[in-house]
């Protein structure tokens, strides 16, 4: 028998830019409360706590819709 130590995945919090309609609903849930939100004229920055930034997305698309991502090399 060997005795295995297992770390937990490392969280980092990704910073997603984001296009979205001026009007939408929000949803709330204990999957989505750490995200923080800045949203201005249908552009928006999100700061979502996540192991990949593809996991970030998909935890950012269970609060809001998102029409369009934006690259950082876009803004």
């Amino acid at each position: 028998m060997s005795n295995v130590i297992k770390f937990p995945a490392r969280t980092k919090v990704y910073s997603l830019s984001f296009k979205i309609t001026e009007v939408f609903h929000m949803t709330k849930n204990d999957t989505n409360s750490d995200i923080g939100l800045e949203i201005q004229n249908g552009l928006g920055t999100a700061y979502v706590p996540a192991t990949t930034k593809d996991e970030a997305r998909r935890r950012l698309h269970t609060l809001l819709p998102v029409i369009e991502w934006i690259d950082d090399n876009e803004i």
